[in-house]
């Protein structure tokens, strides 16, 4: 589930990004992923609710406030460093470090589109689901600050809306997303139960799903190149 994100924010379109998201890039090396897994653990550009006027570089693969060696807590929890469930939050299941953050640490990643599969008889077809033009906008996530002052986050993700369901029919579930507009609306939300409301809107940015080729899923290929982001042919008939 959203384990795949498309990022690309080339030097030339940095200033327009700054502009959207009323922030300013903290860093020279700004994330150029056409494609890229979450296992990897990538470094992102997200905006952080301490600091809503900076863009920096963060991991994506969340790890507990200051550990020691947060690559091992990854390779203990897996997939559930990169996503993480809204009904997990605020519960006997969510560690009490994330319930914090998630209030008073919430952030926004900045992407162009993200991944999903569609599933017909076992068979996973990826789709990028992007707005048009493949304009910026925000997933939203927590992070935690390492004892190197790095950062690392995780997104949450929330239960599909219709169209994201239709997509991603196997889990339907989806990353919450906002317009650029919106960052302080979500940095805004200071109880869980104003997250818990908003978790329960299922709200997403409109998005468009373009088929892509399967190649993305194949972990041993090296698919960070626009060329697989072409359109191909699923197969499948649908009518998203």
């Amino acid at each position: 589930m959203c384990f795949h994100i498309h990022s690309h924010i080339p030097k030339k379109a940095k200033s327009d990004v700054e502009d959207l998201f009323s922030a300013v890039f903290q860093s020279e090396d700004t994330p150029e992923f056409y494609h890229v897994n979450g296992f990897q653990h990538p470094s992102l550009a997200i905006i952080t609710q301490e600091n809503p006027n900076q863009i920096v570089n963060a991991t994506w693969s969340v790890a507990p406030p200051n550990s020691f060696d947060p690559s091992l807590y990854w390779k203990e929890k897996g997939g559930s460093t990169l996503n993480t469930r809204d009904d997990s939050l605020f519960s006997f299941k969510s560690a009490t470090w994330k319930s914090e953050a998630v209030l008073n640490q919430k952030c926004i990643v900045l992407v162009n589109g993200y991944f999903e599969p569609h599933k017909v008889a076992n068979v996973s077809y990826p789709y990028l689901l992007h707005r048009p033009n493949f304009e910026i906008f925000g997933l939203v996530g927590y992070y935690t600050k390492q004892n190197d002052n790095s950062l690392t986050f995780s997104i949450i993700t929330t239960k599909s809306n219709e169209f994201v369901g239709k997509v991603h029919n196997a889990a339907q579930r989806m990353p919450m997303s906002i317009l650029p507009e919106d960052k302080e609306s979500i940095f805004d939300l200071s109880t869980a139960s104003e997250l818990k409301n908003e978790f329960q809107l299922c709200y997403s940015v409109p998005l468009k799903a373009k088929p892509v080729s399967r190649a993305i899923l194949n972990s041993r290929i090296d698919t960070n190149s626009n060329q697989f982001l072409n359109d191909v042919f699923h197969p499948i008939i649908t009518d998203f």
